[in-house]
Formats: C-alpha cells, sequence, structure tokens
C-alpha cells in the first residue's frame, strides 16, 4: 500500500510527455499517404510511429530519416523523431540535436501552433532532466505560452519547473491552474494540483477540492 501511494505521488510530481499526434492506425492509409505526398514529410512520421508502437524500430529510424531528409528543421518531424530517440533508443545526445533542429524552425514562425508547443514542450523538459539547463527550459515554456496560453502540458510542465527547481511557488500556482482550465475534463491536472495545494501551499481545503474533482472525473 505504501509503495502505491508513493508511486502515485512521483507521477504527480513530475512532467508530462506531449505526444506527436497521430491518430491514423491503418497502415494501408499510412502507406497510401506516403505514395500520395511523397514530397511532404508529415506521411513518413506518421508511418514511423505506427512503426515504433508496434516495435519496428529499425523500420521506424528509416522513416522518420525520410521525412527529415525532405525537410530538416519540420518541427513535426523533428519533434517525434526526437521523442523516438530520447525514449526508445535512449540516444540523448541525437535526441538534443533534434529538439533543437526543430526549435530553430519553430523561431522562424511569428505564432506558434500546436505541433510546434508540443516540441518546445518536449525540449523543455529534455533540458530540465537531462541538460539541467533551467533558464533555457523557462524560455522555451514562455515563448509555447505566448502562442498557446491554454496549453495543458506547457503550463503544468512549467509549473513543474517553477515549484521543483525555481521554487516561485506563486507563478507555480497560477500556470496549474492554467492546466486544469486547459484541460477540463482531464483528472491528472486536478489531482496534480492538489499534490500542490497539499505538499508546497499546506492548504487542506484546496487540496480536497481538486482532489475530489480530479477522482470524479476518473469515474466517468
Amino acid at each position: 500500500m505504501g509503495g502505491s501511494n508513493s508511486k502515485e505521488k512521483n507521477e504527480l510530481d513530475r512532467e508530462v510527455r506531449a505526444p506527436t499526434p497521430v491518430t491514423n492506425n491503418n497502415k494501408d492509409q499510412l502507406l497510401t499517404n506516403i505514395d500520395d505526398y511523397p514530397e511532404k514529410p508529415e506521411p513518413y512520421v506518421e508511418y514511423a510511429v505506427f512503426l515504433a508502437d508496434n516495435n519496428k524500430i529499425k523500420e521506424a529510424e528509416e522513416q522518420f530519416e525520410k521525412g527529415l531528409k525532405i525537410e530538416p528543421e519540420n518541427t513535426f518531424c523533428c519533434g517525434g523523431y526526437a521523442l523516438f530517440t530520447e525514449m526508445v533508443k535512449k540516444d540523448m545526445k541525437k535526441a538534443g540535436d533534434l529538439y533543437e533542429q526543430g526549435y530553430r524552425g519553430a523561431c522562424r514562425k511569428q505564432i506558434l501552433d500546436g505541433v510546434d508547443a508540443n516540441l518546445l514542450c518536449n525540449y523543455a523538459m529534455y533540458l530540465t532532466n537531462i541538460k539541467e539547463n533551467h533558464k533555457k527550459a523557462e524560455e522555451l515554456y514562455k515563448r509555447l505560452l505566448i502562442s498557446q496560453p491554454n496549453h495543458a502540458v506547457g503550463n503544468g510542465n512549467y509549473a513543474m519547473l517553477l515549484k521543483n527547481k525555481l521554487k516561485d511557488y506563486e507563478k507555480a500556482e497560477v500556470h496549474f491552474k492554467r492546466a486544469v482550465e486547459g484541460a477540463p475534463n482531464e483528472p491528472h491536472w486536478y489531482l496534480v494540483l492538489s499534490n500542490f495545494y497539499t505538499e508546497a501551499k499546506k492548504d487542506k481545503a484546496a487540496a480536497k477540492e481538486y482532489k475530489e474533482k480530479g477522482k470524479k472525473l476518473m469515474k466517468k
């Protein structure tokens, strides 16, 4: 029982990765998309994610490379490939290079879209945990939240950085609440905020309120 509670607490005290947004799991359709749009990197990335999910690691890497060759600073390609390289291949140096490559592409845009924001979010998490470069991580979070102020994972992860590394509890509270507002049907951020009120703010009433809301959503 104690181990289970400890595991839950740890999960509520760390960042969440922004996934590569791929919704098509039909292999035939994914291959058709490559045939129809061979000049675009996105079909190769979507197929690569499908292959990785099916434990076809070498084949997935080949598809990521094909997408990257078409558009080296494409944020969808770099973000997906970097996440794959970090989490599956465990090649932290290459993952960092890919994140930075995609970040250069995002920096050319005046307004970031959701894909750009996901890349910056995961890159900031990499900088926090692998490089311990909290200053640059905060810069990335601020940049993505200018364009995507309701990005739940961006707000939640930034709040984690503020709480755990920068010890700015007031600003952390603001961004934890924005994470809840950005994903009002996602119980995770309610429970994270409850944990924050318990551990950092010592506010039992607020902790109870958000925990009850999170548990209620989990039952739906």
